[in-house]
């Protein structure tokens, strides 16, 4: 390079990886869940989905949402929940809670990789909870 040359350099920065398209792992977006049906739940007192009102508790990072107790095994949660600074290096966590008595111990619970989601933009879950005798939930969770 000669004595006064000149160098010039065009920094600029994407969360996405320009091959693949994923998101890097630092990258932040912002979920959205769309909570459709908790099935069979089963309450920490044994009583029959419904009775003990349960109700999921979704962690994100520090971030904490819940739906709605649910009154009736027939009744269906249809509600939907925002995290707007997700990191796609993490987890989201959903907890089932008998929604009854002082003690809010989990009846079951469930963890979705947020990559799992980030790759496909729009996830349909249908699992069972983990941690309990039977419960099922249903949720669709999209990554903008």
């Amino acid at each position: 390079m000669q004595k006064g040359s000149k160098v010039r350099l065009k920094i600029t920065w994407s969360p996405f990886d320009r091959t693949g398209g994923l998101p890097t792992t630092m990258s932040s977006g912002t979920l959205f869940i769309r909570v459709h049906d908790v099935e069979n739940l089963q309450c920490v007192s044994g009583c029959a989905y419904g009775s003990g009102q349960p109700y999921i508790k979704l962690f994100c990072g520090a971030d904490v949402r819940r739906t709605r107790r649910l009154k009736g095994p027939t009744e269906k949660v249809e509600q939907n929940l925002i995290f707007p600074n997700a990191r796609a290096d993490d987890y989201l966590m959903l907890a089932a809670f008998d929604g009854r008595g002082v003690n809010k111990v989990a009846i079951g619970n469930l963890s979705i990789p947020l990559m799992d989601v980030v790759s496909s933009r729009d996830l349909s879950v249908d699992r069972d909870l983990e941690g309990c005798q039977a419960g099922r939930v249903k949720i669709t969770l999209s990554w903008r």
